[in-house]
């Protein structure tokens, strides 16, 4: 995706130049859309040892550092092919010096903190999983990981090759079995829990589930909730935690009220009143869901499936959402994981809840770490501070700090000495962008209601005063996690003071909020963002008169509409596959019981019940009265209908007498010289390896896949002195097994009593 971005971004300078009178085109920033050179970190449990992913160009590499004597202590060479490579790493330690490492969504490795005794847990290359090789997919956009999507049309090919059929994630350690990972794996409608030893690598296959949706496990990997058919009618179950075989009953059936009804779901409750699962304790039978029953914002509870009753446990916040009610897409609308959940990994307890307010923060439920995270916001008021990890004395934390206008970094912070122990950039070792700042801000406007945001300042601007451009969310209704954006870094770049508005229609407020936008969502979001411009036009010395509306997909409708609807304050539109055609886009020939009807059916109650309402709002048949510049960037093929739409837009724009340009992206690398007009069409392929030329600080010899491979380094006071050994080992012989669930020993340490926590106000907010 990030290449069409970059296609994107490289028309910007050309409305900057016909929007704003003396600009001149800046310096390439393709480096904001690059891949950051760290994916991950992790601290150890004792606080003495820091292990970080580190991409650099086509390789990726795990070191670990020594804290206390500030060396790297080994480099482990993870892979260096990053073709298939999808999403993020993540790192665990599973102990003081037993490292395990997720790399993207398919491959995992557990390693000691030396370097030795490497083995691949999870292979995607040499697993099997695999579709087999007996033709080529006839669908160019086909997607083997997307659970919803129909069988693919095979067609005889001699040469095609195999298509992977898993997605793996780590969903457990568990406490009893301490040398063992609990994966799932996911392809198509399968999906099914392995248990690995984490040196020997032998799998054994748990359970196995085919579901029409996806399976939430408890904290010790087993299979609790199932969620049936992501459409509607919409139904969780849940089965005992004794892992016996079958079970499966729905949840609201042993619930009290108010939770009885309220986990069914249906057009209506998605934008009411309705509860939604989260995550499991450490005891198995008490079960985090979301809820707002008899209240505007979602609140976290602890129900005990023993009894069918709430705990005594309840976060609650008077304005934010401390669990996002929707996604904004079709296969996870109506669905959250546990990921804003956050246990102590010594303790195993719930510690603290991460949720979105004005910028990304944590609500802790101990004390000590609240006083961590107040001084770190105290030192970084504009950024949002995330603790990743502590040691068992909490005497070092890892701290993730970012912004939308900066990747930001890790950090090893020490409370004793109130500093920072050690840095991690996160970002390219070197980039042309400027260092910006981007502030969290809120006022009250002339009615009493509240509007927030965020606002992205240019470090060099290039007019004065400050030009202005509305960033829109590219989802219709959810808000995107407060992290780094290299579009809002992008126009902040060419000299745009960036403005993001959490506009009414947008959840995460409260339902009040959301369903504000109801029926008129363009007019409201057009009227918020213009009225945050007309804030800090006078206050911040900005060019409010005319502003820049930019987005991309949903993001894209706003932006075109709040041009159509606000001709006189437009400058111009920068937009990328934006929805211009809602009858089309609001396809009513989608059934409710696939997998995408229920997000169809929220948008047609959200933006219009019949035609001739959703007409009123669709760019491609509003009348052209607007002449600014406005550019749409396409990724679709030439044949499609919304190519069709996007080049009768441009006639008909052009016709008006308004300069309208389309062009289209190639999904594929293009060199920074090749001028607009010789772009061509090409069919998507593989995802792009990286461009950053960052070298490691120690160089990793690239050894065969098809052996262990590590690369120890020995510390030494001169860095070029320093003497490395590399040890090669043979994996064990892979073993696959059936097995059923260990019972857990009785003098297994009991779950820590849980806690009531209510917050009564907001938070400081800075």
């Amino acid at each position: 995706m990030y290449r069409a971005f970059r296609a994107l971004a490289g028309f910007l300078p050309l409305l900057l130049a016909a929007s704003v009178r003396g600009a001149e085109a800046p310096a390439p920033f393709s480096a904001a859309f690059a891949p950051l050179d760290c994916e991950t970190a992790a601290l150890s449990r004792d606080g003495k040892l820091l292990v970080t992913v580190i991409r650099a160009k086509d390789t990726l590499t795990a070191y670990v550092t020594d804290l206390d004597a500030m060396t790297v202590k080994t480099s482990v060479l993870l892979t260096k092919d990053l073709l298939g490579h999808r999403g993020d790493s993540q790192a665990h330690w599973t102990s003081s010096t037993r490292i395990v490492i997720q790399i993207g969504t398919r491959d995992i490795v557990a390693f000691d903190a030396d370097g030795t005794s490497i083995t691949w847990l999870i292979d995607w290359r040499k697993e099997g999983w695999f579709r087999p090789a007996a033709g080529r997919v006839d669908e160019p956009f086909y997607n083997p990981f997307d659970r919803s999507a129909p069988p693919p049309v095979v067609v005889a090919d001699p040469n095609a090759r195999p298509t992977p059929l898993r997605r793996v994630r780590i969903v457990a350690f568990p406490e009893a079995e301490p040398d063992f990972v609990l994966v799932e794996g996911i392809g198509g409608r399968d999906v099914e829990i392995y248990r690995i030893h984490q040196r020997t690598g032998v799998l054994e296959t748990m359970h196995r589930e085919t579901v029409d949706g996806f399976v939430i496990t408890d904290r010790q990997g087993r299979p609790r909730l199932r969620h049936l058919n992501l459409g509607i009618p919409h139904r969780w179950e849940v089965r005992p935690h004794d892992g016996k075989p079958g079970g499966w009953v729905p949840l609201g059936r042993n619930l009290s009220e108010p939770d009885a009804q309220s986990f069914d779901l249906s057009v209506a409750a998605m934008f009411g009143t309705r509860s939604f699962p989260l995550g499991f304790d450490e005891d198995p039978n008490l079960l985090y869901v979301a809820s707002n029953t008899r209240r505007d914002t979602y609140g976290i509870y602890a129900l005990d499936l023993r009894t069918g009753r709430r705990t005594a446990f309840a976060l609650e916040h008077p304005v934010f959402d401390l669990a996002s009610p929707v996604s904004g897409t079709a296969s996870s609308v109506s669905l959250l994981s546990d990921t804003n959940l956050v246990f102590d990994r010594v303790t195993r307890a719930l510690t603290g809840v991460r949720y979105l307010g004005l910028r990304s923060t944590t609500l802790w439920l101990d004390p000590a770490i609240t006083k961590v995270q107040r001084a770190l916001e105290a030192r970084a008021p504009t950024t949002s501070v995330q603790i990743e990890h502590w040691d068992t004395a909490r005497s070092r934390f890892l701290v993730q700090l970012f912004s939308r206008s900066d990747p930001g970094s890790y950090a090893i912070f020490e409370p004793a000495t109130d500093r920072f122990r050690h840095v991690v950039p996160r970002g390219p070792k070197e980039s042309p962008l400027q260092p910006m700042r981007t502030v969290p801000w809120e006022f009250k406007r002339p009615d009493g209601s509240a509007l927030n945001g965020e606002i992205t300042m240019p470090a060099r601007p290039r007019a004065s005063p400050v030009p202005v451009a509305v960033f829109f969310r590219p989802t219709e209704w959810s808000r995107q996690f407060l992290r780094y954006n290299p579009q809002v870094a992008s126009l902040a770049h060419l000299g745009f003071a960036v403005l993001e508005v959490n506009h009414r229609g947008l959840a995460g407020f409260g339902t009040a909020h959301w369903i504000a936008g109801r029926l008129n969502p363009d007019a409201v979001a057009a009227e918020d963002a213009l009225a945050a411009v007309d804030h800090f036009t006078s206050r911040l010395r900005l060019d409010g008169g005319k502003v820049l509306f930019f987005g991309y997909g949903v993001g894209g409708y706003f932006a075109i509409r709040a041009a159509q609807l606000h001709p006189d304050r437009t400058a111009a539109v920068a937009t990328m596959n934006p929805p211009i055609n809602l009858p089309e886009w609001i396809s009513p020939s989608v059934t409710l019981s696939s997998s995408s009807g229920l997000l169809y059916a929220a948008r047609r109650w959200f933006f219009g019940p019949d035609q001739k309402v959703r007409l009123q709002h669709s760019p491609l048949h509003h009348e052209p009265v607007a002449k600014m510049p406005t550019l749409i960037v396409s990724n679709y093929g030439p044949s499609t209908s919304q190519q069709a739409d996007f080049e009768a837009l441009r006639k008909k724009t052009s016709a008006a007498g308004a300069r309208c340009t389309l062009k289209t992206s190639p999904l594929k690398e293009i060199p920074p010289s090749t001028p607009p007009e010789r772009w061509q069409w090409s069919p998507p392929f593989s995802n792009a390896r990286s461009r950053n030329n960052r070298q490691p600080a120690i160089h990793v010899p690239l050894l065969p896949r098809s052996r262990v491979r590590a690369q120890t380094t020995v510390a030494a006071s001169d860095e070029k002195s320093a003497s490395a050994a590399t040890r090669n080992e043979t994996p064990a012989p892979r073993r696959r097994l059936t097995g059923t669930w260990p019972s857990v020993p009785s003098g297994s340490p009991q779950p820590a009593p849980l806690l009531h926590a209510s917050v009564a106000a907001s938070p400081p907010r800075r």
